[in-house]
């Protein structure tokens, strides 16, 4: 990592410096890659400022929406420059000041997806990130990723709160709260937005976190929860057995053509 940068004379810089360490300790199969951690209060402007050569399809593809968001990975036009992690400062207090921190949880997603970024640059011999959005070649890693980050940073939110010591009462909080709050989530958002490329988001957002819910309670989560939970979307358990095979990029990176089929065999796109 080659620095941090904060505005506003934040004093979360030891602290995100050590979430850093611990991210690399508790995952030492992610290979630390160049990046810098951007503490910004606009997440867009800043944005703006580091790609101005992307501003004008950036705000075709509705970026203003995404303003509020936790955090955002910034892609270098090379290839091997540094990566740049832009975390909301706003959602940073906010997420402090009612103790849930959440926004840990952004950061380790957000360090996953710059070393997958990375690493797939590196397997296609790029020497430019801006191939990596192009959605027409690189839909299935763009979605395999997803999986990866949101799987990675729930695990380490659990991790920073040791909120597993305790199996049972974990159990019962996730069965009753967690799980059926997400899965009205996701029908929410399947419901009011047609448009696939946002709806596979949602859907890799949601097993990513499934995933560690399978991880700690196998016998509770599992595939036949997602069939009885969404019996009209079998894509859900269909790509999630594809995912759960690979969990890395390494096995992913092999089998992206087969992920494209098995969506397009089960979804219209």
């Amino acid at each position: 990592m080659n620095g941090l940068v904060v505005e506003n004379g934040s004093v979360f810089e030891d602290f995100i410096q050590d979430k850093v360490k611990q991210y690399f300790d508790l995952f030492p199969e992610m290979s630390p890659v160049p990046f810098n951690i951007i503490c910004t209060t606009s997440l867009n402007e800043t944005h703006f400022e580091l790609r101005p050569e992307h501003v004008e399809r950036l705000k075709k593809q509705d970026i203003e929406k995404e303003q509020n968001a936790n955090g955002r990975v910034i892609l270098p036009a090379k290839v091997g420059d540094c990566i740049h992690i832009l975390m909301n400062l706003h959602q940073i207090i906010k997420f402090t000041e009612d103790k849930s921190l959440t926004w840990i949880g952004t950061l380790a997603h957000e360090i996953t997806h710059a070393i997958d970024y990375a690493e797939m640059a590196k397997k296609e011999n790029l020497f430019s990130y801006d191939n990596l959005l192009e959605i027409s070649n690189y839909w299935m890693f763009q979605l395999w990723t997803e999986y990866h980050a949101r799987r990675y940073g729930y695990l380490f939110l659990r991790y920073i709160f040791n909120v597993d010591a305790e199996s049972e009462n974990n159990l019962e909080y996730i069965l009753n709260t967690e799980f059926p709050f997400f899965v009205r989530s996701l029908r929410h958002e399947l419901n009011i937005d047609d448009n696939i490329n946002r709806q596979l988001y949602e859907i890799m957002q949601f097993l990513g976190r499934f995933s560690v819910w399978c991880d700690l309670f196998p016998e509770t989560f599992n595939r036949l929860l997602l069939e009885k939970e969404f019996p009209q979307l079998m894509v859900l358990s269909i790509i999630f057995d594809f995912l759960r095979e690979n969990e890395s990029l390494e096995c992913a990176y092999k089998n992206f053509d087969k992920m494209e089929i098995l969506l397009k065999e089960n979804l219209r796109y």
